[in-house]
């Protein structure tokens, strides 16, 4: 009937609501775990914020995607996972960047240098760029 057809398409929309909420939350959780992490890397390495920076506003500089630093691009499942990764990971590779190709690197070390920001930077190959 009619009324059956309405009540489960108010159901659908509900549940469908639901799952949107839920998404939000989620997504709001994600965006809040990046920003403690990103103001605990700064109170460790007080460069990262401004090489970061400096590396945004001088994007016009790179051929590829500079990405990093790497301590924001990995994820631990958990806090204990969290501390096993901070133990085992070296301190300079927490703060590095990563470019995918060899003129990449050769500008970004230079702005790195001319900056004195004590960050590094490797280079690896895009798999899927060449």
């Amino acid at each position: 009937s009619w009324q059956e057809k309405s009540e489960d398409l108010g159901r659908t929309a509900r549940t469908a609501k639901q799952h949107c909420d839920h998404n939000e939350r989620k997504l709001a959780d994600l965006g809040d775990k990046k920003k403690r992490k990103t103001r605990y890397l700064e109170s460790k390495f007080h460069d990262l914020s401004r090489a970061s920076a400096c590396i945004q506003q001088n994007r016009h500089l790179f051929k590829g995607e500079v990405i990093g630093p790497i301590a924001l691009e990995v994820n631990a499942a958990d806090d204990f996972h969290a501390t096993v990764l901070s133990m085992i990971i070296p301190r300079w590779l927490r703060c590095c960047f990563v470019v995918e190709t060899a003129e990449d690197h050769t500008a970004l070390t230079r702005l790195i240098n001319d900056n004195k920001f004590e960050v590094q930077c490797v280079s690896i190959p895009n798999p899927s760029a060449q």
